[in-house]
Protein backbone atom coordinates (compact mmCIF):
# COMPACT_ATOMS: atom_id res chain seq x y z
CA UNK A 1 0.00 0.00 0.00
CA UNK A 2 1.34 3.46 -1.10
CA UNK A 3 0.04 6.31 1.18
CA UNK A 4 0.48 9.64 -1.22
CA UNK A 5 -0.17 12.99 0.76
CA UNK A 6 -1.60 16.16 -1.51
CA UNK A 7 0.31 18.89 0.00
CA UNK A 8 -2.51 21.45 -0.82
CA UNK A 9 -5.60 19.13 0.61
CA UNK A 10 -3.62 20.42 4.38
CA UNK A 11 -2.75 24.03 2.99
CA UNK A 12 0.80 23.36 2.21
CA UNK A 13 1.55 25.66 -0.95
CA UNK A 14 4.79 27.31 -2.47
CA UNK A 15 3.44 30.52 -1.37
CA UNK A 16 5.89 32.58 0.68
CA UNK A 17 4.49 35.21 3.26
CA UNK A 18 4.85 39.04 2.23
CA UNK A 19 8.58 40.01 2.46
CA UNK A 20 10.12 36.17 2.73
CA UNK A 21 12.16 35.87 -1.01
CA UNK A 22 13.20 32.36 -1.82
CA UNK A 23 16.37 31.61 -1.20
CA UNK A 24 18.80 30.67 -3.86
CA UNK A 25 19.67 27.35 -3.59
CA UNK A 26 23.37 26.71 -2.02
CA UNK A 27 25.92 25.41 -4.16
CA UNK A 28 26.66 21.78 -3.33
CA UNK A 29 30.70 21.24 -1.88
CA UNK A 30 32.39 17.96 -3.23
CA UNK A 31 35.14 18.04 -0.48
CA UNK A 32 32.53 17.99 2.17
CA UNK A 33 30.05 15.30 0.71
CA UNK A 34 32.96 12.56 -0.13
CA UNK A 35 34.30 13.40 3.64
CA UNK A 36 31.29 12.77 5.02
CA UNK A 37 30.31 9.29 3.16
CA UNK A 38 34.33 8.03 4.64
CA UNK A 39 35.97 9.17 1.58
CA UNK A 40 39.30 10.42 1.31
CA UNK A 41 39.76 13.33 -0.57
CA UNK A 42 42.91 14.72 -2.23
CA UNK A 43 43.97 17.78 -4.33
CA UNK A 44 47.31 16.53 -7.11
CA UNK A 45 49.53 19.28 -7.90
CA UNK A 46 50.56 16.98 -11.19
CA UNK A 47 53.53 19.37 -11.95
CA UNK A 48 55.28 18.85 -8.56
CA UNK A 49 54.06 15.69 -7.42
CA UNK A 50 52.75 16.94 -4.57
CA UNK A 51 49.32 15.26 -2.53
CA UNK A 52 47.03 17.43 -0.02
CA UNK A 53 44.74 15.70 1.57
CA UNK A 54 41.93 16.35 3.52
CA UNK A 55 41.43 16.14 6.99
CA UNK A 56 40.43 12.43 7.48
CA UNK A 57 43.07 11.26 5.51
CA UNK A 58 45.09 9.94 8.98
CA UNK A 59 42.14 8.06 10.29
CA UNK A 60 40.77 6.46 6.97
CA UNK A 61 45.19 5.32 6.37
CA UNK A 62 45.25 4.89 10.22
CA UNK A 63 48.13 7.11 10.20
CA UNK A 64 50.51 9.13 12.46
CA UNK A 65 51.59 11.41 9.19
CA UNK A 66 50.97 11.79 5.90
CA UNK A 67 54.67 12.18 4.90
CA UNK A 68 54.57 8.70 3.56
CA UNK A 69 52.09 9.76 0.93
CA UNK A 70 53.19 13.91 0.35
CA UNK A 71 53.47 12.70 -3.21
CA UNK A 72 52.00 11.09 -6.01
CA UNK A 73 54.92 8.18 -6.53
CA UNK A 74 54.32 7.97 -2.71
CA UNK A 75 50.69 6.78 -2.70
CA UNK A 76 51.30 5.06 -5.35
CA UNK A 77 54.52 3.11 -3.89
CA UNK A 78 52.13 2.19 -0.53
CA UNK A 79 49.27 1.12 -2.89
CA UNK A 80 51.49 -1.19 -5.61
CA UNK A 81 54.97 -1.83 -3.64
Amino acid sequence: MTLRLDPTAIGISEQRPAGIAASAPQPLDPRAILTSLGDAVYEWDVASDKLSWGGNALTLFDMASLDRIASGAQFNAMLDP
